[in-house]
């Protein structure tokens, strides 16, 4: 994937810690504005509940050892405090106001065609058994509003980037400078690792147990049989399939046409900036250092996955709706108390000598 438009190293945060002020863990739930803290700009369809998940542990955690550095409880035993964050936005609008010395601004955008596919089998409910090409084009060209130019629409900070206007190259610029950090979907565990060494972040701070794999198959669209996961209608207090994505040959042919890639044409140019200032980002913190880091997420990881898979999401693997979670709220944040409980028991080389 050749690029050869603007790219920015995103630099190490050299103030103090954009912790905001500590408020209640209920707190992460509000789209209330605020000036101050750790924003996280959500993406439909762009590993969001990973991100989300990320971004409240950091809040927490940061938050924790804020209190203890003060020596203060800043409330009663049984109230969780938290740095000032917000993570359910999808349009980072909202944080037009935000002070750039005591705020971080961060998102995770997903190559554009991936998303989009996502996205239909995600959201398009008209017959879950079958994938036909006229089916995602109509889905994709009536979603033409929310879906052309979407992260230009989705990222912008401080005015209204109009996709139509063709000036993608200076809104993609405009989008990078904007933001402290953007990862990138794909590259998960190195957005991660980038995003601890930017912020002076614990490995600790970057875990995430991700939502349980479906049990049982099902017929898909095109008729074969596929696992299907399932994600909380939280208005309904119920679980809704989402199916294995799919993609047909004709659809694959149709990606390829004049009409698809104009209309993707805008998110890819910043998928694809995104993409080298995560590798000119990298380079700087130095490439053998963030790979060593990675390895030594990843295990980490593995052993959440491993041994934190019993805590209740809101849904279960049979696709059961489940009121009593044990996540922050909806599907962001499940597990931590497991996941602090299992930090606890590692040691300094446990990380150091992590196999790859």
């Amino acid at each position: 994937m050749e690029y050869h438009g603007y790219t920015r190293a995103f630099p190490v945060w050299d103030h103090p810690f954009p912790c905001g002020h500590l408020e209640s863990e209920q707190a992460m739930r509000t789209r209330a504005p605020a000036t101050e803290g750790l924003f996280y700009v959500r993406l439909v369809e762009a590993s969001s509940s990973i991100c989300s998940s990320v971004t409240a542990r950091i809040a927490r955690n940061a938050a924790r050892r804020q209190q203890q550095k003060e020596q203060s409880n800043h409330g009663s035993n049984n109230i969780t405090r938290v740095c000032t964050t917000r993570l359910v936005s999808q349009r980072a609008r909202r944080f037009s106001d935000r002070l750039p010395l005591k705020s971080f601004l961060w998102s995770v955008v997903r190559e554009p065609v991936d998303r989009l596919v996502s996205k239909y089998n995600h959201f398009d409910r008209r017959d879950i058994r079958r994938t036909t090409t006229s089916n995602f084009q109509n889905f994709v060209l009536n979603n033409e509003r929310q879906d052309y130019g979407y992260y230009f629409r989705s990222l912008n900070v401080d005015r209204y980037l109009n996709p139509y206007n063709k000036e993608h190259e200076a809104h993609t610029q405009e989008v990078l400078e904007s933001y402290d950090f953007l990862g990138i979907a794909e590259r998960m565990d190195e957005s991660l690792v980038v995003l601890k060494f930017i912020l002076n972040l614990e490995i600790e701070d970057l875990l995430y147990l991700s939502a349980p794999k479906a049990n049982g198959t099902t017929t898909t669209r095109g008729g074969s049989s596929s696992n299907i996961d399932y994600y909380e209608n939280w208005k309904k207090e119920e679980c809704r399939p989402i199916l294995t994505p799919e993609v047909t040959l004709e659809m694959k042919e149709w990606f390829h046409s004049e009409e698809f890639e104009a209309f993707i044409e805008a998110d890819v140019l910043l998928y694809k900036a995104a993409n080298a200032s995560l590798d000119k980002t990298i380079s700087e913190i130095g490439r053998e250092r963030v790979e060593k880091t990675v390895q030594q997420l990843r295990w980490a990881q593995r052993q959440v996955e491993e041994k934190c898979r019993h805590v209740r999401f809101p849904c279960s693997s049979q696709g059961e709706y489940q009121k009593e979670t044990d996540c922050f709220l909806s599907d962001i944040g499940c597990g931590h108390n497991c996941i602090d409980t299992l930090v606890g028991t590692f040691r300094n080389d446990d990380f150091t000598s992590a196999p790859a």
